[in-house]
């Protein structure tokens, strides 16, 4: 990726409180850079070539845990307070 690798973009996505399932696919990387995505929350990082069973493994796994990070993909700031969670889907008074 031009000016930004994964890590980073992990990075940058944890800082605006973005979750959502993040599965790291390599060419090169060091087993410093799979510890660190991993310790960050990455589900899964594989590293090239990677055979078409263990990428139906993967994806397979991506949809079990798909619905965990369902609520917290939003950014913190665009997520519904309670209040209008209480109020309805859209935050509009009945």
């Amino acid at each position: 990726m031009p000016n930004m690798d994964g890590l980073e973009v992990q990075r940058r996505l944890a800082e605006r409180g973005v979750r959502i399932p993040i599965v790291f696919l390599t060419g090169r990387a060091s087993d410093d850079e799979e510890r660190r995505a991993r310790s960050a929350g990455a589900v899964e990082f594989l590293r090239k070539p990677v055979g078409t069973a263990t990428l139906l493994h993967v994806l397979q796994k991506l949809f079990q845990v798909s619905h965990l990070f369902a609520e917290k993909a939003m950014p913190t700031e665009s997520r519904p307070s309670d209040e209008s969670k209480a109020r309805g889907s859209h935050g509009h008074d009945a």
